[in-house]
């Protein structure tokens, strides 16, 4: 009996052994699953992976764990200069107007303008006035023979706006012709004249006193002769291009920058106009402020004819502070021969 249980006990360890090594070789098998091999003319899939990808870089373990560094990125190819855009649209050119034969006179500005002359359009349009770069040496005599003269003048050309001349614009001309002779309306000549005085006051911080003062227009500056006294026997001259035909004569005849100045100094009261041609001629002014023009025409003539007009001082309504005569500003008016 004692026999049957040690053979019962004996078969059931060696069962139980033989289903553990059966159980461990299920669980871990002696070589990997065999790979599986695509058949020809099919093209392999990647099979996705289940496991996920890291997200981030692992960061270096020698930065705080906030700071991530950067990659340096290595061009295969040298990096290009870059070429500027071009532009879609060449700026236009400044946009001018044609002259066909545009009818008017040529005026002389005074000496000290901005500007030296202008075409007045018989409509009274006013326009700077040049010969072009291609012609200026035929055209710019013609223009000032034109201006001198005041003929009436027909200009082509083109009109060139927005730029420094008066108005603002200017005719570039390429033919000029007179349709008339020298006018026959008298007419400001002073812008034509040089001055010359037999003296003047020197500059001082409230101005100068030379004797183109008579001709710039302004009758706040003024001629101021430099000798001591009234300055009785002093003279101005204005000296033309050629000969004259004098018409009229204006005088401002103090230093008309405002009242005060005006009666302060010695103003004009006799003078004698001497000219080229030998005559000579005495005038007397009031004594108030503004310009005074006085006839000099003869009927029936002839008028006086000359190439200077030179303003010689006889008498003076004496300044309430100073004994200087001034003389503010000059007109000739008459017509060119």
């Amino acid at each position: 009996m004692r026999q049957i249980i040690l053979c019962s006990l004996i078969c059931l360890l060696l069962v139980g052994c033989t289903m553990g090594i059966t159980q461990r070789e299920a669980l871990t098998p002696d070589s990997p699953s065999p790979e599986i091999t695509p058949s020809p003319g099919t093209t392999q899939t990647d099979v996705p992976t289940t496991q996920p990808l890291p997200t981030e870089t692992p960061v270096s373990s020698a930065l705080p764990p906030t700071t991530k560094t950067p990659t340096p990125v290595t061009l295969d190819t040298p990096t290009e200069t870059p070429v500027p855009p071009v532009p879609t649209e060449t700026p236009d050119a400044i946009p001018t107007f044609p002259v066909d034969g545009w009818r008017g006179t040529i005026v002389r500005l005074p000496s000290l303008a901005q500007f030296d002359d202008y075409f007045e359009r018989e409509d009274g349009e006013r326009f700077g006035i040049e010969g072009t770069l291609e012609n200026r040496a035929v055209i710019e005599p013609q223009i000032a023979e034109f201006r001198w003269t005041g003929a009436q003048v027909h200009v082509w050309g083109e009109l060139i706006p927005d730029i420094p001349d008066c108005e603002g614009r200017r005719i570039a001309v390429d033919r000029i012709e007179a349709v008339s002779g020298p006018t026959e309306e008298a007419r400001d000549l002073t812008p034509f004249a040089e001055t010359n005085a037999s003296s003047f006051l020197p500059p001082d911080r409230w101005g100068a006193y030379e004797s183109w003062m008579v001709v710039d227009d302004f009758s706040d500056t003024a001629w101021t002769e430099g000798v001591t006294g009234p300055g009785i026997g002093e003279w101005i001259t204005l000296t033309f291009p050629d000969v004259i035909e004098v018409h009229s004569i204006g005088l401002d005849v103090g230093y008309d920058r405002d009242e005060d100045i005006f009666f302060a100094n010695n103003r004009i009261k006799k003078v004698t106009l001497a000219f080229s041609n030998g005559e000579q001629v005495e005038l007397e002014f009031a004594d108030t402020r503004g310009m005074q023009t006085i006839p000099l025409v003869r009927a029936p003539g002839p008028n006086i004819e000359t190439t200077f007009v030179t303003i010689i001082v006889e008498d003076v309504y004496p300044g309430t502070e100073y004994d200087d005569t001034c003389l503010a500003e000059v007109e000739i008016w008459g017509k060119t021969k």
